[in-house]
């Protein structure tokens, strides 16, 4: 991806903390002066990466605010985080602008401010348009709230509107996720991403479903969903992302394809370079200016294996002439037995390959 770079802003704060959810992120109380203190903490974050990694003339190919919530956060604190980071490297030439959102912060006024800043899409957490799952999962809006704030997304950024949609919650029934891939298709928006719930250590679900196991049905939620979205005109482009053509998310793609990025706030990673990094994910560390990370210095082998591994993650899979030579053998395994294909002289996952991505990856990479 030549000199373009990526830029994710952490946003650390939510109104409530969601049960399963293991991202860094703390519950909304906001003293007076934060902003200003977590302004100027990731602008000194800026500043370092851009001193150490010789960032200056590179060209910012996309932005990405997420979270957390970024809703939760003034619109002002954002225009003047974003005019920052815009005297920094520049965001004139920046082809995609996007920003998460709770529904239940969702207001028309609202996105028509971010729209002023140059936000260019937007991420909506649906994660159900069914109340039952949404109690279940402790989020604060409702199925009537959903559909809102789609339909008011709609009214400013026309299609460039991403919906996310959890599958194989507890007690489940494939009927209810049918129902929910139903309710997306209806909204007629650009880009939708589906996840299979996780129970992550160290979150409320953790304690209450440890011993869960949704792997079967979630496998059969998928192969539903693939069916559904691909037979009204989505396609995956990333094992959780179908999109219409034209309305991948070129962030995403950003990590997936092997582009630089940058991460700005506690726990946030980088990819620059042969150097991988996080922050601490520790808010009072971070804005004491203690920019500590975990990097990873990757040999030249294993930045490629991992690179080759993240395109097979894609539609786009490996071109067969990239392949490094000790997989050849496994790869040629997972094609005898329906995981991989070769399409237009490449390796591409096949739907039940997709099932087993995890364990491909494995295989390939260790």
């Amino acid at each position: 991806m030549g000199n373009d770079l990526s830029i994710y802003l952490h946003i650390p704060f939510c109104r409530s903390k969601c049960p399963y959810c293991n991202f860094y992120s703390l519950e909304y109380s906001v003293a007076a002066g934060l902003w200003a203190d977590y302004k100027a903490a990731v602008l000194r974050q800026l500043e370092e990466l851009i001193y150490e990694y010789d960032l200056a003339h590179r060209t910012v190919n996309s932005l990405y605010i997420g979270g957390g919530t970024p809703s939760v956060v003034d619109v002002d604190f954002l225009a003047s985080i974003i005019e920052a980071i815009d005297g920094y490297l520049g965001l004139d030439l920046i082809q995609e602008a996007t920003i998460e959102l709770n529904p239940a912060d969702v207001r028309l006024e609202l996105l028509r401010r971010y729209r002023e800043l140059g936000i260019t899409r937007v991420s909506l957490g649906v994660q159900s348009f069914n109340d039952g799952k949404l109690e279940l999962l402790g989020r604060r809006h409702n199925s009537r709230d959903a559909l809102a704030s789609v339909d008011m997304c709609r009214e400013v950024f026309g299609d460039d509107v991403s919906i996310d949609l959890i599958f194989g919650l507890p007690g489940e029934e494939l009927s209810i996720w049918e129902a929910d891939l139903d309710m997306a298709l209806s909204l007629k928006i650009g880009h939708i991403s589906l996840y299979s719930l996780t129970i992550e250590s160290g979150t409320l679900f953790y304690d209450k479903y440890s011993n869960f196991d949704n792997d079967q049905i979630s496998s059969r939620m998928y192969i539903l969903a693939d069916n559904l979205l691909s037979s009204a005109g989505m396609q995956w482009y990333e094992i959780s992302n179908f999109s219409v053509p034209g309305k991948e998310s070129l962030h995403n793609l950003r990590y997936w394809l092997g582009g630089d990025f940058i991460g700005l706030g506690p726990s946030a990673w980088s990819y620059v370079g042969d150097i991988r990094f996080s922050v601490k994910p520790d808010l009072n560390s971070f804005l004491r200016a203690r920019m500590e990370y975990e990097k990873d210095i990757l040999p030249a082998l294993r930045r490629l294996k991992e690179a080759r591994v993240l395109q097979l993650r894609t539609r786009y899979g490996i071109d067969k002439g990239a392949v490094p030579d000790d997989w050849v053998d496994r790869i040629m395994d997972f094609v005898k037995i329906g995981w991989i294909e070769e399409v237009d002289n490449k390796y591409v996952l096949t739907l039940q390959g997709r099932l087993f991505s995890d364990e491909i990856a494995s295989e390939l990479i260790y």
